[in-house]
């Protein structure tokens, strides 16, 4: 199974993956599935990553290349971090963004 197509690589929680799975020049996510994370104003759990390498990043004008990961906004926050939230329930958002949160 080759996990880097065309620079990218995604990640399901139903497929086979683990760190064994990725190339050598891929560093393993820093965060998992269903982990409450945190950027700026907005939490929520992680439902999808996608490795990005730097040849796709250059190509499609990203600021970064590596790790991104589909937070949805709304599973698991509080009632007042939900009524707060104006946006997409469902992000994209680059590793470095992102803060693990304790549950």
């Amino acid at each position: 199974m080759n996990l880097l197509q065309e620079g990218r690589s995604k990640l399901c929680p139903n497929s086979l993956c683990s760190n064994a799975n990725l190339p050598p020049q891929v560093p393993p996510p820093k965060f998992r599935f269903w982990q409450k994370v945190r950027a700026k104003d907005r939490c929520g759990h992680i439902t999808g990553m996608e490795y990005i390498d730097t040849h796709v990043a250059l190509i499609d004008l990203l600021d970064t290349h590596g790790w991104f990961y589909t937070v949805n906004t709304l599973h698991g926050c509080t009632t007042a971090e939900m009524l707060k939230a104006k946006h997409e329930p469902t992000l994209s958002i680059a590793e470095f963004e992102l803060e693990a949160v304790e549950d």
